[in-house]
């Protein structure tokens, strides 16, 4: 691994841990919301490598960031938003949203489409909206 590399890695889990600092909690930015439970699995077309299912349940106290790293420990520039799912379901007004996205990182500084992560996430999102006149 080249000198850049190590610097990159670095980078990146700085930047997410910054990101995360900033994140007002679930009550502040979805007021709405009493739980929130995400359930993910991972399937990677590159190899046989299996990753962990992961669950995440947010109470109203939690930090509402809803930014998923890669599981590959060699994907640069890559994870996952569900910010976008979680307001599309919460403007529906559902209980429950299912859904896929692909990592856009690379797991080589070259950035060549060879190189592309290409994980796949599939996603189970569920919520428990507060009684209305515990809302205001």
């Amino acid at each position: 691994m080249g000198d850049k590399q190590p610097g990159a890695y670095k980078q990146q889990r700085e930047s997410r841990r910054r990101a995360y600092v900033d994140t007002p909690c679930l009550r502040e930015e979805l007021p709405g919301v009493e739980q929130l439970v995400v359930r993910l699995t991972f399937a990677d077309p590159k190899s046989a490598t299996r990753h962990s299912p992961q669950t995440h349940t947010y109470s109203p106290a939690a930090k509402a960031f809803f930014a998923v790293a890669c599981p590959s420990s060699m994907c640069l520039h890559g994870g996952f938003d569900l910010g976008p799912a979680i307001a599309e379901m919460l403007a529906d007004g559902a209980d429950e949203v299912t859904g896929t996205a692909t990592c856009p990182g690379w797991r080589s500084p070259n950035r060549t489409d060879a190189d592309r992560c290409l994980i796949e996430m599939r996603y189970s999102l569920s919520v428990s909206y507060r009684a209305q006149e515990d809302a205001g």
